[in-house]
């Protein structure tokens, strides 16, 4: 199985380079893409910015080779690349590419957990020699209204909840296509979104029937085109409705899946800051009472470093933007030279961070988390908060080895501490909301003395003492907080 890559700044769109990749070669230092970003990053001296386009041969590359070729390519972008996956546009509509739910659930759940940001449609005809022959600006041009999808997906995330699926009965085989995925939520729902493809006149009066019955609704259309019919147009703009535009079924479908969640799962509230008294720092020494992690490690095991972030790579609001961006640094600053392997989970959540745990054999010299925090635990992917011991739950039953943990999130003391009395070696949280910039600061010292002496205690503790009172005053403000098992 070949895959063809093409690669862009983001934001110069400039192609950086091209090439084919064979996923045969399970070996993932044979992989040229993930060589190329590693040299890139190396000699540019900072986190990648690019566009990332993989074009599949076929449209159902096997789920495991899919999966590990994501995952690798994830790890080397440091979460600031855009990644998407190119796929014929004929499938869906052709009998030879009419896939069943059974190819294309697990298909769209390898996607999902390997952070991809979206999914294009183009025609691969046999007028194209090789997948290099695709021209970069058909491609950019597609990404273009993933963009614009983007922007509208995260209002719709952020302030809808009730929301109605409406495909008109002519769209014929887009609803066959999407049937078996969409489902009525709310029959009293207010918001209606409506998915058609590109015959708008056949649809058009029965959208006017829906709107007679309720004429308060408020719509959105989806259209399965991204040339759609002026008509289509005008008629949005007469109601004020956003238009969504898709090049094929599958895209339209990732984007209703990954929207899904959010139509009966109400938003989180805002982080809460605590306002206490701060008198000198706190060390604890924790008690190991609850056996999730190993106590001891042998010298021979081989050690390696997760990094886990549940930021919404997909959130393009200024201040979401920003923890994206400051993350991608950070990860950067902390292990672009290191010399222990890398494992890099975007979009986390306790059930994902499980399941990619299982991937990861070795024990862990370091495991950093980006993400919110309150007192009583973490904030996933798609913006619930989850107890500290749904994370803990992640954990179980692996009998991994963890030297430090570090937390980059608010009021995130007692997670650590909880960390720590799970048998974690190391553990540094907050006990008040604080900044990116403080965090890294504080981790740009801690971390390579753990590197450096295999997470020794001794060393970890000096380090963050010497640090917090270098920056007394931030120190006050934030208020790190470092725990250290028995």
């Amino acid at each position: 199985m070949k895959i063809g890559v093409k690669i862009v700044y983001s934001n110069s769109l400039k192609l950086f380079g091209e090439w084919i990749d064979f996923t045969e070669q399970f070996d993932s230092s044979n992989w040229e893409c993930s060589n190329k970003i590693v040299e890139y990053s190396k000699n540019k001296h900072k986190p990648c910015s690019l566009e990332i386009f993989l074009i599949l041969s076929s449209p159902w590359l096997e789920g495991e080779t899919l999966e590990e070729y994501l995952k690798v390519i994830k790890q080397k972008t440091w979460f600031s690349a855009r990644i998407y996956l190119v796929i014929d546009r004929r499938v869906g509509t052709l009998p030879q590419y009419v896939v069943n739910e059974a190819i294309l659930n697990p298909w769209f759940e390898i996607i999902n957990n390997s952070g991809i940001d979206d999914i294009l449609q183009i025609n691969l005809e046999s007028s194209y020699d090789d997948l290099l022959d695709i021209p970069v600006d058909k491609l950019i041009e597609l990404a273009k209204y993933s963009r614009q999808r983007n922007v509208i997906w995260n209002k719709l995330k952020n302030e809808y909840i009730e929301w109605e699926y409406y495909i008109p009965l002519s769209c014929g085989l887009l609803e066959d296509f999407l049937c078996n995925f969409l489902r009525k939520d709310n029959g009293d729902a207010s918001n209606l979104m409506v998915i058609t493809d590109g015959f708008w006149l056949n649809c058009k009066n029965q959208v006017n029937h829906k709107i007679r019955e309720s004429p308060k609704t408020k719509i959105i259309f989806a259209v399965s085109s991204i040339n759609p019919n002026p008509d289509l147009l005008q008629y949005a703009r007469d109601l004020n409705a956003d238009v969504l535009l898709f090049s094929g079924f599958c895209d339209l479908h990732y984007f209703l899946q990954r929207l899904a969640p959010q139509f009966t799962v109400p938003v989180s509230a805002g982080i809460p800051s605590v306002n206490s008294t701060f008198d000198e720092l706190e060390e604890s020494v924790c008690h190991n009472n609850l056996n999730i992690f190993k106590k001891e490690i042998f010298p021979s095991n081989k050690l390696q470093c997760l990094t886990t972030s549940s930021f919404d790579p997909s959130d393009f609001h200024s201040y979401n933007y920003l923890l994206n961006s400051q993350t991608s640094q950070a990860i950067h600053n902390l292990f672009g030279k290191q010399i222990y392997p890398l494992y890099v989970l975007p979009s986390a959540t306790p059930k994902n961070l499980d399941e990619y745990l299982s991937s990861i054999p070795q024990d862990l010299l370091i495991w950093t988390h980006f993400g919110h925090g309150n007192e009583k635990g973490l904030q996933e992917f798609g913006g619930l908060y989850q107890a500290t011991n749904e994370w803990l739950r992640s954990f179980k039953g692996k009998r991994k080895w963890i030297g430090l943990s570090f937390f980059f999130s608010c009021n995130s003391r007692d997670v650590a501490k909880k960390f720590v009395k799970a048998g974690v070696k190391t553990a540094i949280g907050f006990n008040s909301k604080v900044s990116m910039k403080f965090c890294l600061s504080l981790a740009e010292v801690v971390i390579p003395a753990a590197i450096t002496t295999n997470a020794d205690q001794r060393e970890i503790l000096t380090a963050f003492r010497q640090k917090c009172e270098n920056m007394e005053s931030l120190t006050k403000k934030y208020k790190p907080q470092i725990f250290l098992s028995e």
